[in-house]
C-alpha cells in the first residue's frame, strides 16, 4: 500500500547517521574530515540534524553541533535543516516540515485519499507513543 494510503507523506527514506565525506577542493575550509548527519538525502544534497534535548542540552554539546552543520554547508550537503522536538510534537509544525523537506527533495506531496487525514493522525499518535515509550525506557 502506498505510503499516502496508511497516513504517511511519502518521502523518500533518508540515510540514518549518513557520514559525508569532505571533498579535497573543501579540506582547507574543514575542520574534520567528514561530518555524520541524522538525516540525509544525498541525491537531494539534503541534511537534517534533530536537536534533541538529550544531546544537546549544555552549551558546548550546542556549539558542536552549530560546527556540525556549518561543516556540512562547507562539504555540500546544503542547506542543513535544523529539526527540534517542538516541530515533532507539533503536528501542524511537523506538516510545514514535511512540505519543506518534500519540496527539497523535489517531491511533490499529493493526497488524494480523502481519508488521509484520519490515517495520518492515526499513523501520527501510533508512532509517536512508539518513540515515548522507547524513550522512557532509556
Amino acid at each position: 500500500m502506498p505510503a499516502y494510503g496508511l497516513g504517511g507523506y511519502g518521502l523518500e527514506k533518508p540515510l540514518i547517521n549518513h557520514r559525508v565525506d569532505v571533498p579535497s577542493s573543501s579540506k582547507r575550509l574543514a575542520d574534520r574530515a567528514y561530518c555524520v548527519c541524522d538525516l540525509c538525502w544525498p541525491e537531494a544534497k539534503l541534511c537534517v540534524e534533530y536537536d534533541s534535548a538529550r544531546y544537546h542540552v549544555d552549551p558546548r554539546s550546542a556549539r558542536q553541533r552549530r560546527a556540525k552543520a556549518q561543516h556540512a554547508d562547507r562539504v555540500g550537503a546544503t542547506p542543513v535543516v535544523t529539526v527540534t522536538r517542538g516541530q515533532v510534537m507539533d503536528a501542524g509544525a511537523f506538516n510545514r516540515l514535511a512540505h519543506q523537506l518534500a519540496k527539497q527533495t523535489g517531491k511533490r506531496l499529493r493526497y488524494s485519499d480523502p481519508d488521509f487525514t484520519r490515517k495520518h493522525r492515526a499513523l501520527r499518535s501510533e508512532l509517536l507513543q512508539t518513540f515515548a515509550l522507547k524513550e522512557d525506557a532509556r
